[in-house]
């Protein structure tokens, strides 16, 4: 039997400045398991969401240290962030 994945947004920590980095985000999966530091990022087609990741000792190439194994779940993770960031950005303005 498979549970229903209900994801919330626990944090968004704005990041002041100009750069491409504007927060991070925490979330929790089913008030069991909580994944930290995904990132809001600005690219060249708008705000993005990406996985927390983690720096390879033996390359020193940047790798995700959690991964979705299905586009839904990726889709929802990304479009509840963001919602999240864009209320918190414009409480603060």
């Amino acid at each position: 039997m498979t549970t229903p994945l209900e994801i919330k947004v626990t944090r968004i920590r704005p990041i002041e400045g100009n750069n491409h980095l504007k927060a991070f985000a925490d979330i929790s999966l089913n008030n069991s398991i909580t994944i930290r530091n995904l990132k809001v990022v600005e690219g060249d087609n708008g705000l993005f969401v990406s996985m927390p990741q983690e720096l390879s000792k033996t390359n020193g190439k940047w790798y995700d240290s959690v991964r979705c194994q299905n586009k839904e779940v990726r889709e929802e993770i990304s479009d509840l962030v963001l919602v999240a960031y864009k209320k918190e950005v414009k409480v603060k303005e």
